[in-house]
């Protein structure tokens, strides 16, 4: 039994608050991870947790980032133009700052890197990973994912949970199509990326990802990624990406 109050929220297990402290379980990846949020604080990120090392219950000891989680799906004032324009600030932001490390920094975490080496990606950059005060999007959390990899991969994931890209008959999506194509243009237009004619294929190619990565848990018997099958994500995941291929001219339309 550990010690301090348990926190519901997020797709991970064991998560404490400990007085202004947050203690997560570890794993191998953790001391890489460490190392890439205290270079992100030095470039002047302040909204990811500050990492304190570990505790004398074998736990990462980090920050404690007021506020609550997202969740997922986006509700009330999470799914406003206001949100998904802060997240994409905060993604670039995150991106940007680890230009120079990135090609040195492929080894320790828990995925392999993917070429082509851009940046760190956050991994599992989402609603559920994110901190909301009132209607602000003001923290990033939950870095276990992070990885090597293009600008992309990340971004991709990102559209995907926040558009989102998802059917607006089902729980996960809302709005019509062509409200999730403006909103597509608006993250991109407000990332500054430029040439935008891989992200489709990277949107389609993550959330396949996904589904590779929730069966593979099904082969190594990973309790979380069986508990994520049970709870119905392989079935979301597998129509999501049935949506975004019915509407790949609508969606590319709107990456031009």
């Amino acid at each position: 039994m550990y010690s301090g109050e348990a926190l519901p929220g997020g797709n991970i297990f064991g998560v404490w608050r400990v007085g202004d402290t947050v203690r997560r379980k570890a794993g191998p990846w953790t001391p890489q991870v460490h190392r890439l949020l205290a270079h992100l604080r030095s470039r002047g990120i302040t909204y990811v947790p500050e990492p304190l090392g570990m505790d004398e219950e074998g736990r990462e000891n980090l920050t404690y980032l007021p506020g609550i989680a997202g969740g997922s799906p986006l509700v009330g004032s999470q799914r406003s133009d206001a949100v998904l324009v802060r997240a994409a600030t905060m993604l670039r932001a995150l991106h940007d700052a680890t230009v120079d490390v990135a090609a040195d920094w492929c080894t320790g975490w828990r995925l392999p890197a993917r070429d082509p080496v851009e940046v760190i990606c956050h991994g599992d950059f989402a609603p559920y990973n994110c901190v909301f005060v009132d209607d602000e999007l003001t923290g990033v959390i939950d870095f276990d994912f992070a990885h090597a990899g293009p600008r992309e991969w990340d971004l991709a994931y990102a559209l995907y949970r926040f558009v989102p890209l998802a059917d607006p008959a089902e729980t996960e999506g809302f709005g019509t199509p062509a409200d999730q194509a403006r909103r597509l243009r608006l993250f991109c237009d407000v990332y500054g990326l430029t040439d935008r004619s891989r992200v489709y294929t990277y949107i389609l190619a993550r959330i396949q990802w996904m589904i590779d990565f929730l069966l593979e848990g099904v082969t190594v018997r990973d309790p979380r990624r069986l508990t994520n099958i049970e709870a119905g994500h392989l079935v979301v995941y597998r129509h999501d990406r049935w949506y975004v291929d019915q509407h790949r001219e609508l969606f590319e339309a709107a990456l031009r």
